[in-house]
């Protein structure tokens, strides 16, 4: 900002000195506020639906950062906010999932100090649902190496996967993870996701067949015959 001293020398996203952020100037106009309001999202058959934001408050300021929500005709403030700062950029969330099913607007609202060295600045606002799911073959061949097609979607914290003892492997931490069935039978795989303190889990059958076997018979003139399996060779 252009008071020196005071708020960030970078934006939050992509973190560079040519970038953009919001703030409030502190100087000669203490205690004001200033509202910046998202636009109007519609929260039917969401699942559990949250925001985040990078806030820059100083070490040493009375600055606030608040999140407010308009909500069936009335607001409802703070459900969440920040009165402290480090000097650097930080990143704070909120929990929109109370508000499921209706239409709401979120307002964050900024409160400078009571001196010029207290520039509250906000940048990178991301609103998101938190779902989990994912695809792969219903039917797999032993031996078949196939890598799960993740479709969760959300701020996901960390994945985990479970495919049984006979695969290899038995589980992953990866977003995407590969995977190799070695015995034949029904398999449970299963998804479990983590984001914004919510645990979300997604499950499919895969059915695991052995390697089929092919067999050719033909007679020639002469009497002989010969038949070819999955084993022949040359």
């Amino acid at each position: 900002t252009p008071t020196s001293g005071t708020g960030p020398s970078m934006d939050f996203i992509p973190g560079n000195s040519n970038g953009h952020y919001a703030y409030l100037e502190s100087s000669g106009c203490g205690l004001n506020e200033a509202h910046m309001l998202l636009p109007c999202m519609d929260l039917s058959n969401t699942t559990k639906v949250y925001g985040s934001y990078g806030y820059h408050l100083d070490a040493n300021t009375t600055s606030s950062i608040h999140v407010d929500v308009f909500s069936q005709g009335q607001w409802h403030k703070d459900i969440s906010f920040v009165d402290q700062g480090n000097g650097f950029w930080e990143r704070d969330t909120f929990d929109l999932s109370s508000f499921t099913g209706q239409k709401v607007v979120v307002r964050i609202r900024a409160v400078n100090g009571q001196t010029g060295l207290g520039d509250p600045a906000i940048d990178g606002i991301v609103v998101t649902d938190i779902s989990a799911g994912f695809t792969m073959p219903d039917t797999l061949c032993i031996g078949d190496a196939v890598q799960v097609q993740n479709q969760a979607q959300g701020l996901i914290q960390n994945y985990q996967w479970s495919f049984g003892s006979s695969a290899t492997p038995p589980s992953s931490s990866m977003e995407q993870p590969t995977v190799t069935f070695q015995a034949v039978g029904n398999v449970q795989v299963q998804q479990s996701i983590v984001g914004h303190d919510t645990m979300l889990v997604d499950n499919r059958q895969v059915t695991v067949l052995d390697v089929p076997q092919v067999a050719f018979s033909a007679g020639f003139n002469g009497g002989l015959s010969y038949t070819f399996d999955g084993s022949a060779t040359g």
